[in-house]
């Protein structure tokens, strides 16, 4: 189905009514906005100036595919052909000025980085690509608005090109010097908490949205609500330490502490005490506030002569963490001092 709607805001209006319609019904929806036309006017003003069938064929071929007005105003270029160079060089251009802030390549990696959710993350679903081909099918759309038809024909016929599977690799792959990033570029900032509803600075206490150029790869599921009361967690508190109220308020401020990347208190914390006395709830519940900044880790991590190499794992997955847990040391074991001093600053 075409559909080719007049030059005037009624006219889209009536496009985007017509096409949600279709949607789902017609096999392929195509908009056909004829070159020409002043406001107002339509395919019969088009005609009378010397349209014809064959042009209107010519124009069908490179009618970009209906979408929805706000997925139209998304995908729009922001490239303009005034640079035009039939090369994979200028697609990448492309690629690099339509997806800066939400696309990133660190060769370490050796994969792409895409922002979603409020936090940068590993490329799993070969989103760069999809994207790739956006680019392209932006052609198109521009393509359409051009009135020359030389011109509009070097664009639809580069879009054309850059179909294969060769020149959307060739446009990955080129953009990748642009978009490049190391992984010391993220999580750096150590008073940055990030939150499912923004970021929280922890020197100021202020409380920020999401933005790509805060370059965090690490967020909790969790919500920022100052002021909200948690009685379940002060009682559950309360009966572990007994009521003591100092050790309850250290535990506080051992968890605040445990917030920032800070390591300027030079300290680590033990906690003691026989079996059932809610240490393992207790450690549950704080590794799922802090989301991807906690990891749990096997104790023998911190023991001298572990059954680890030179560079464990177990030490590679604590980068950027701000909470580690171990539990279970045993008796007569004996910790790896060095390490112990290189990771609490001393």
């Amino acid at each position: 189905i075409i559909i080719s709607p007049d030059k005037d805001d009624t006219g889209e209006s009536h496009l985007q009514v017509i096409g949600k319609n279709l949607m789902g019904i017609a096999k392929k929806i195509q908009i056909l906005r004829l070159p020409g036309l002043k406001k107002g006017e339509d395919v019969s003003d088009w005609l009378d100036r010397g349209g014809d069938l064959e042009k209107l064929f010519n124009l069908v071929k490179t009618a970009p595919e209906f979408i929805t007005q706000k997925e139209e105003e998304k995908e729009s270029e922001i490239v303009s052909f005034g640079d035009f160079r039939p090369t994979d060089l200028w697609n990448s251009e492309n690629f690099f000025k339509k997806y800066e802030g939400q696309l990133l390549y660190c060769k370490k990696w050796n994969g792409w980085l895409v922002y979603q959710a409020g936090k940068w993350q590993e490329d799993d679903r070969n989103e760069s690509q999809e994207l790739a081909k956006k680019v392209i099918m932006g052609y198109y759309r521009e393509a359409s608005e051009i009135l020359d038809d030389k011109e509009r024909k070097k664009i639809v016929d580069q879009a054309r090109k850059s179909e294969s599977q060769r020149a959307i690799r060739a446009m990955i792959e080129l953009a990748t010097s642009s978009m490049a990033v190391v992984p010391d570029d993220f999580d750096r900032e150590p008073f940055i908490f990030n939150l499912k509803n923004g970021t929280l600075d922890l020197e100021i206490m202020e409380f920020r949205e999401h933005k790509a150029e805060n370059m965090l790869m690490k967020i909790t599921e969790v919500d920022y609500k100052p002021g909200t009361e948690c009685p379940k967690w002060k009682a559950f508190l309360n009966k572990i330490f007994e009521g003591n109220k100092n050790l309850i308020d250290y535990l506080q401020t051992a968890l605040g502490y445990s917030l920032t990347g800070d390591i300027g208190e030079q300290c680590w914390f033990i906690l003691y005490g026989i079996g059932a006395n809610g240490k393992t709830t207790f450690i549950n519940v704080v590794l799922e506030i802090f989301g991807d900044y906690a990891i749990n880790t096997p104790f023998e991590t911190f023991l001298s002569k572990g059954r680890f190499g030179n560079i464990p794992n177990d030490l590679a997955r604590m980068k950027g963490a701000r909470f580690v847990s171990a539990s279970e040391a045993g008796e007569n074991r004996k910790f790896n001092e060095s390490l112990l001093k290189d990771m609490v600053g001393s």
